[in-house]
């Protein structure tokens, strides 16, 4: 990723991802591309993945202990385990370009056990989405083999990441800094 503050995008990739608290910049890669001279369309779930991981570095990761956020984001009990990605493609990319992935997981897309992450790929070039989507997370005990509900300091991460909480004014520009 493309070490960038969201105030150095230009005013119409800004306004894009304004309801985004998580932002990453990818470089597009020359070799990402297909026969038709296009990014292929694998490379969008694997930005989505890119964007997933950043995500809980942006937002989980300042609002949990050191302990708990090794212990959600390795594997070493209980975790999130993708379940499954939707990818709608809206316009090309070309090589040269650079791509901002904006994440977000709505309150109403957090259940028990498992939380909706939802993605916008925008253009620089174009300055237009080209691409959004969702991922289904679903929390497991990696000790047990299965499903576990979400802990509950990762629950309230959300909340104080994503700016949900009363009085946080932090949840708003956590993702301003963009890795």
């Amino acid at each position: 990723s493309l070490p960038e503050n969201r105030e150095s995008l230009s005013q119409p990739v800004q306004t894009l991802l304004k309801n985004y608290p998580s932002v990453i910049n990818l470089a597009v890669q020359w070799g990402e591309q297909d026969a038709y001279g296009h990014l292929n369309n694998c490379i969008y779930p694997r930005y989505f993945e890119s964007a997933r991981i950043a995500y809980f570095d942006h937002i989980l990761a300042p609002h949990l202990s050191r302990t708990a956020y090794t212990s959600f984001i390795r594997a070493r009990g209980v975790g999130p385990i993708l379940k499954s990605t939707t990818v709608n493609y809206r316009r090309p990319v070309t090589y040269p370009d650079t791509v901002s992935v904006g994440v977000r997981v709505p309150r109403e897309k957090v259940g028990k056990d498992r939380f909706t992450q939802e993605f916008v790929i925008v253009s620089h070039k174009e300055e237009k989405v080209v691409c959004d989507g969702e991922c289904v997370v679903v929390t497991f005990d990696y000790k047990t083999g299965k499903k576990a509900d979400i802990p509950k300091e990762v629950l309230e991460a959300f909340e104080i990441g994503e700016g949900r909480v009363a009085g946080n004014s932090e949840g708003a520009t956590s993702g301003d800094q963009v890795k």
